[in-house]
């Protein structure tokens, strides 16, 4: 069971208490009612007495000391608590804000990765594209140099036709004129023997008549 601690005296009281005390010891004294150890027991107790109430003032102002300090921190416990959670919010929050902040690193990690990924395809396509311009450059050389002989071959046989046909042409000419020659030669020939024959025929008629 709790003990109920009883309000002290105030220190008036003591020394009233004292003084009384002091008075009954005496007239004790005077009266001669209490022997000598009686007063020397009842003198003790009151020093006794008296000393037990200063050194309880003592442990009564360290026990509000106590109480004050204890109020102290619990308010200070209560402010403490306070600063806990805000500290407990602040690190939730700034643990979201480091999340965020892993995430964004990762996906940037996997942007470049993807980059890097696209550069290095396009280095290839770019080398292999250079491979095949190449390669496609020396067909188109071979090509070009199989096709400018088709096409000397086919120059050199239309010359030849061409020579050809040029000799024909002289050829024919040369029978045009002939042919030429001879068509006149030959209207020579049959005026001349239109005429010989109308001469035949003038003689005729002059017999007749």
């Amino acid at each position: 069971m709790a003990k109920t601690l009883h309000q002290l005296w105030d220190d008036s009281e003591l020394r009233l208490f004292d003084d009384e005390i002091t008075e009954l010891i005496a007239d004790e004294k005077s009266d001669g009612s209490l022997s000598n150890r009686a007063i020397i027991m009842i003198e003790d107790c009151n020093r006794r007495h008296t000393d037990l109430h200063f050194e309880l003032r003592k442990y009564e102002e360290i026990e509000e000391n106590l109480r004050l300090t204890a109020c102290e921190l619990h308010e200070k416990t209560i402010e403490a608590d306070k600063v806990m959670s805000d500290a407990l919010d602040n690190r939730r929050e700034l643990e979201g804000i480091i999340k965020d902040l892993r995430q964004q690193l990762a996906d940037a990690k996997e942007l470049n990765e993807q980059r890097r990924i696209t550069i290095l395809q396009k280095d290839e396509d770019l080398v292999k594209a250079k491979e095949i311009t190449a390669e496609n450059k020396n067909k188109f050389e071979e090509q070009y140099k199989e096709e400018g002989k088709e096409r000397d071959e086919q120059i050199s046989k239309l010359e030849s036709k061409n020579k050809d046909v040029k000799t024909s042409n002289s050829k024919l000419q040369t029978v045009l004129t002939a042919t030429k020659q001879g068509a006149s030669t030959l209207k020579k020939a049959m005026a001349s023997c239109q005429e010989a024959i109308n001469a035949a025929g003038g003689d005729v008629s002059d017999n007749e008549g």
